[in-house]
């Protein structure tokens, strides 16, 4: 009898999803691309099923799209509401054929707030030099004290 080891793998690949930015605002658009590669992070052009989901968890979104080209690159975009929940949004996907492998990317919605405009003054260092006249300063000097100031 003649037994072989075959080993099983359940990796399908590894979707890799990429955002133009980390924090939105209310009405603005999420750029993302995902990347669809095997386990040796080859590109391959497979079914994807693709959600984005609110801070509290619930998808709002959801599409089954196919990476065709040959860099299995998959361009999307998403238009945020103008009302919308603040906090972290998650952007998941998974292979149609592997639902149970989920891979995710986060960003974050919050209103713009404007920085406090802040005045700092930054002088350049100097030093000042008082130099007297007279070695000596006598109180009943009619001349009073003579100095000489140097800033440097």
């Amino acid at each position: 009898m003649v037994e072989k080891v075959v080993l099983v793998s359940l990796q399908s690949g590894y979707l890799f999803i990429q955002t133009d930015k980390t924090i939105y605002t209310p009405g603005s658009t999420v750029l993302y691309r995902i990347f669809t590669v095997d386990h040796k992070l080859l590109p391959v052009g497979r079914t994807i099923v693709v959600s984005i989901e609110t801070p509290d968890g619930i998808p709002i979104k959801r599409d089954t799209l196919s990476s065709q080209n040959q860099f299995g690159i998959v361009p999307l975009s998403w238009n945020i509401p103008e009302l919308v929940n603040m906090g972290q949004w998650k952007i998941r996907a998974q292979y149609e054929n592997s639902p149970q492998q989920v891979f995710s990317a986060e960003f974050e919605v919050k209103e713009y707030a404007a920085p406090t405009p802040a005045l700092t003054l930054v002088l350049p260092s100097f030093e000042v030099l008082v130099e007297p006249a007279e070695k000596f300063y006598y109180i009943d000097d009619p001349n009073g004290l003579e100095v000489s100031i140097t800033a440097r």
